[in-house]
Order: structure tokens, then C-alpha cells, then sequence
């Protein structure tokens, strides 16, 4: 439990394995449903970031640091991080029924980073003032990026290998969701009400998401995403069946959804290193 500048507490649970690490036989796959643990998990470390290239153009300058990796680097990065007000008191209402426990909404954050670089454990992405000031459950995920989670060579094997298939990096994002969404009762969550928000690729994976029938069917209350980002998965035909103008076009993964776009107002400081 941390306490924030609010004086607000917040359970913060963080290390939280959603699939099987994703290394030897299963490295360059689509992520594999975690078996459910036994005894207590220690979810009070932060996870390892997934492999990616650091930002060294500008060495020793903060405004580029602070987006490089915090956590040690490993192909072992399938996890998620959880912030739950204190006021459900999860022990509490451990005992009874889940449909009797109180229930608050849950965001899911996905990290930007051009689908090349990225986690969710970088301090700008604590989310327990969001948590104790808006009532909400707030959940972040590590995805696979770089040729760990998008490089597509599938056509060259035999029909029907599982040999990297693409878009990897966003079956973590799809395998994290659908495990929040089993498990939101258990923090607190309404799994009825879960948004999606990121920004830069993490928008971009929110408008996959939209369209993609894998996780169309995990049924989210609305979205919401800050787009830009320089590349894109591939349109590999089972997780974009299509390319997504096409499928706008022709009618495809069209879906009555409310969607909430913004932009930053300083947007071109990213990079100022006057």
C-alpha cells in the first residue's frame, strides 16, 4: 500500500505474471495463458521490461532518460501492474459473494513507444493518483515490442505453424486484457466497465483493438487513446484480417463504441533539448 500526496492510500500490486514467459520454444509465439499459481504471489516488484533499444542520442539529458527502460531488460516480461483504491478494503470483502462486493471501473494503460520500445513501469506511468482521486482501478501491462513482438516470418513456414506469426506484441496486450478481465472482481473491478487508453503506439493499439475480432469479442464499455506513432503491426490476416482502412470501408469490426481522441499541447518539446 503506498500513500500518496493526496494523503490517499492505494493498493499497488505490481510483477503480476498474465502468460508463460515467452522465451526458448515459445519465444517469436503468440503469449500462453499463465497456470493459476498456488500460495501467495509476491506482487510487490516491479516487473522486468521487455527486450528493446535504449534511447542514447542524447546521453546524460533527462527529457530522453526518462523513457528508457527502469527495470532490468528480459525476454521473462509478461506481466501487468494493478492500482486499487483503498476504500474497497479487498480483504475485507474477501469472503463474500463477488456479485456482493462493490465494484468500480477499471482502466487498462498501454505505453506508446512506435511498437519499438516501451514499458509500463516508468515512473510517469504510476498511476496511484489516479487511482485514489477517481475512484477507478487502473491496470498496465508489458507487451512484447521490436522483432520480440512483431517480426512476421510466418509465411515462410508450413501452413498452420505457430512460428512467428506477427504481431506478437499485441497478443500480450489482447492475453493481459482478457486476464483482467477475468480476475477484475477480485481487485474490486466492474469487468463490465474496463477502458482502454494510451498514447502514441498505445493509442494506436487502442484502434487495433477496436477493429481486431480477437479482442472484439472481450466486450469493453468505451476507449480512449491519444494517436501518433511512426510504425505499425503487420496485417498478417487473424489479428488484422485486414488493412484497418478496408475494413472501415467495407463496413468491418464496426462497432457502436464511444472513443475519447486528444493531442498534447506542447507536442514537439518531446524532443527540444535547447
Amino acid at each position: 500500500m503506498v500513500q500518496n500526496c493526496f494523503r490517499k492510500e492505494v493498493h499497488v500490486f505490481t510483477g503480476i505474471p498474465f502468460a508463460k514467459p515467452p522465451i526458448e520454444q515459445l519465444r517469436f509465439r503468440k503469449p500462453v495463458p499463465i497456470d493459476p499459481w498456488h500460495g501467495i504471489l509476491n506482487a510487490t516488484k516491479l516487473p522486468n521490461s521487455c527486450y528493446q533499444e535504449r534511447y542514447e542520442y542524447f546521453p546524460g539529458f533527462e527529457g530522453e532518460e526518462m523513457w528508457n527502460p527502469n527495470t532490468n531488460i528480459s525476454e521473462d516480461c509478461l506481466y501487468l501492474n494493478i492500482w486499487v483504491p483503498q476504500r474497497l478494503r479487498i480483504r475485507h470483502h474477501a469472503d463474500r459473494p463477488p456479485q456482493e462486493r462493490p465494484k468500480v471501473p477499471v482502466l487498462i494503460w498501454i505505453y506508446g513507444g512506435g511498437y519499438m520500445s516501451g514499458t509500463s513501469t516508468l515512473d510517469i506511468y504510476d498511476a496511484d493518483i489516479i487511482a485514489a482521486t477517481s475512484d477507478v482501478i487502473v491496470a498496465s501491462m508489458q507487451y512484447r515490442v521490436g522483432s520480440f513482438g512483431f517480426l512476421y516470418l510466418n509465411k515462410y513456414f508450413s501452413q498452420g505453424s505457430e512460428e512467428t506469426p506477427g504481431n506478437m506484441g499485441l497478443w500480450d496486450q489482447a492475453e493481459a486484457i482478457r486476464w483482467i478481465k477475468q480476475n477484475a472482481v477480485a481487485f474490486g473491478g466492474d469487468p463490465d466497465l474496463i477502458t482502454l487508453f494510451g498514447e502514441s503506439a498505445g493509442g494506436g493499439s487502442v484502434s487495433i483493438h477496436l477493429l481486431s475480432p480477437v479482442t472484439k469479442g472481450l466486450q469493453w464499455n468505451s476507449y480512449s487513446g491519444i494517436l501518433g506513432f511512426s510504425s505499425t503491426p503487420t496485417i498478417e490476416g487473424v489479428f488484422l484480417p485486414k488493412h484497418p482502412m478496408d475494413m472501415l470501408a467495407e463496413g468491418e469490426g464496426y462497432e457502436d463504441m464511444e472513443i475519447l481522441l486528444g493531442s498534447n499541447h506542447d507536442e514537439g518539446k518531446f524532443s527540444d533539448v535547447c
